[in-house]
């Protein structure tokens, strides 16, 4: 079994980074994207320590009035604090097909909004979330330096292997620069 479920993954990643690289990466201005971006699509962490120490960048992001659309597991939407001030995109395992990417209804689902930055809290591959954050048509992609990262954000921060406050510290820090 375990072999079956690998396979799916690297046919995931392969499809993935299939698409990406057929993406146009133009240049990109970072002055003001951030006091100028008012949408922001973000996908939260699957790790449950991650999870709990993100926090910090959703109240940043209220703070700066910014529409926050959380795309979260259905079953964590009752454990962010304040969790009615965010909009939300809930996932169940209905929404992955066999190969671990999006369905094509949750991909249109999301799609039927439009954002500025795609964030994503995952300082750990997820194929799932990777693929949404590349299916949606935005000037600013945000995230964590990991294996294939350079296909997937323009906008990269180094992640702390064993602390994940410090991961977010860093960019909350970035962020505040914009």
């Amino acid at each position: 079994m375990k072999i079956i479920d690998s396979l799916k993954q690297s046919i995931g990643q392969y499809l993935l980074q299939k698409k990406l690289v057929k993406e146009n990466k133009g240049i990109v201005q970072y002055n003001k994207f951030f006091s100028e971006s008012i949408n922001f699509l973000v996908l939260m962490p699957t790790d449950e320590h991650d999870f709990n120490n993100c926090f910090e960048i959703l109240r940043f992001f209220l703070i700066h009035k910014k529409n926050v659309y959380l795309v979260v597991p259905e079953y964590k939407v009752s454990l962010v604090p304040e969790y009615n001030r965010y909009r939300h995109i809930k996932y169940t395992l209905d929404c992955k097909n066999k190969l671990g990417l999006p369905t094509k209804e949750f991909i249109n689902e999301i799609m039927k909004k439009e954002f500025d930055v795609v964030v994503d809290l995952n300082r750990d591959d997820d194929l799932f979330l990777s693929a949404i954050s590349t299916s949606v048509d935005v000037k600013f992609r945000i995230g964590f330096r990991k294996e294939k990262s350079d296909l997937l954000y323009n906008f990269q921060i180094p992640a702390d292997q064993i602390n994940s406050e410090i991961s977010y510290r860093n960019l909350l820090n970035s962020l505040r620069m914009f």
